[in-house]
């Protein structure tokens, strides 16, 4: 009775297979993956590959088939690992498919930065799917390139007044030297605001804004010239305000810097030495006069 059974069914696969392209019968992978977001370095990112299988008419599973996946040119400053390196698609039925399929399977992939590298440069790396087919289904396979980068990393700006206390003459200008170091793992777009100091000062700055870079991508130090002038003694707060070049939607992070400004009267100085040189001429007379009178 089995065997009765079973001869309709023969019958029908040997009738179906010179139509199955002399026993073979065309697959194609294709693998899809979502972008991926900026990566911090030791914090762990997973997305996801969707890998979908489609066969064509005639395809008889006898066996499973099995679908490799391999991730290829990784950068040296990340781990990336799937779930599974391998996966398996074989229908329930024997007879399921035959006119044709597809079957989709979604594998999560691990992303770990193990070093600092440069902000906002890209990167890439391969994910590659294949199968060496089955009975009757020929193998294929295919591969995409993800891009990936590095987040920016606030690690400060360094910043130093020489000298620190402003002190000058009214109506007269002084150069002092802002010296500024960026920390950071990508170039910053620097700006300068002064607060509490009242209109009898004037503050500039050469240049008003400044691009530094980082260490990555060049020297990470700069010096702004800053021009004071004024009178009268206030205390105030410079503040300095930065982003990554590249992402100002990233926002604006600041440092300060305390103002000390002090000045003294335009020709103070000089009323002083005519003083001294007016006592040390009474001296001299006196002792002349003394001299003579002995």
């Amino acid at each position: 009775m089995m065997s009765v059974k079973i001869l309709p069914l023969l019958a029908i696969l040997l009738f179906f297979i010179p139509i199955a392209n002399a026993c073979f019968v065309s697959s194609e992978l294709s693998v899809e993956v979502e972008d991926v977001p900026p990566l911090k370095p030791l914090k762990t990112e997973t997305i996801d590959a969707n890998i979908t299988f489609t066969w064509g008419f005639g395809a008889i599973f006898l066996f499973p088939l099995n679908i490799y996946i391999e991730i290829k040119d990784v950068p040296d400053w990340i781990y990336i690992t799937p779930s599974e390196s391998s996966f398996s698609i074989a229908p329930e039925k024997i007879f399921e498919g035959f006119f044709g399929g597809e079957k989709s399977r979604t594998i999560p992939i691990t992303l770990t930065p193990h070093k600092e590298v440069e902000a906002y440069v890209d990167s890439s790396f391969k994910i590659h799917v294949y199968t060496n087919g089955s009975f009757l289904i020929k193998g294929s396979e295919d591969e995409k390139s993800v891009s990936i980068r590095q987040d920016f990393q606030d690690k400060g700006v360094i910043a130093s007044l020489s000298p620190s206390t402003i002190k000058l003459k009214e109506g007269e200008s002084k150069r002092c030297y802002l010296n500024l170091t960026n920390a950071c793992n990508g170039d910053i777009t620097v700006n300068f605001e002064v607060e509490n100091i009242t209109d009898n000062w004037k503050i500039s700055f050469s240049p008003q804004q400044v691009i530094i870079p980082s260490s990555y991508s060049g020297d990470n130090e700069k010096t702004v010239t800053v021009t004071f002038q004024g009178k009268g003694s206030e205390e105030g707060i410079l503040r300095i305000k930065y982003f990554p070049t590249a992402n100002p939607d990233w926002g604006e992070k600041e440092i300060t810097v305390p103002l000390i400004l002090k000045s003294t009267e335009k020709g103070g100085a000089g009323g002083l030495v005519a003083v001294v040189a007016f006592i040390i001429f009474l001296i001299i007379i006196a002792f002349l006069w003394k001299k003579k009178k002995s």
